[in-house]
């Protein structure tokens, strides 16, 4: 069994939506964001509410890449940490 790796560019702007991309059939990303809530602009966020970074992180890859996924009949998966 041999894998390839593949980047995949996709919309009007070109981005590249996943971090890894399985072609199999209809296509899938998946994208891998690590969320650091020690950092001094998220510090405050993070004590307030469980969570709340990787709502923003979500919300963040939604907003640049899944109009363009959904444009090529994909679907988008985010994983994030």
């Amino acid at each position: 069994m041999s894998i390839k790796i593949k980047q995949f560019a996709c919309g009007p702007s070109n981005t590249r939506p996943g971090d890894v991309y399985h072609p199999n059939g209809k296509p899938d990303f998946f994208d891998v964001l690590i969320c650091n809530t020690l950092q001094p602009g998220k510090i405050l966020t993070a004590a307030v509410s469980a969570g709340a970074i990787a709502e923003q992180g979500e919300m963040s890859k939604d907003s640049k890449h899944l109009q363009s996924v959904e444009a090529v009949g994909g679907s988008f998966y985010r994983l994030v940490g």
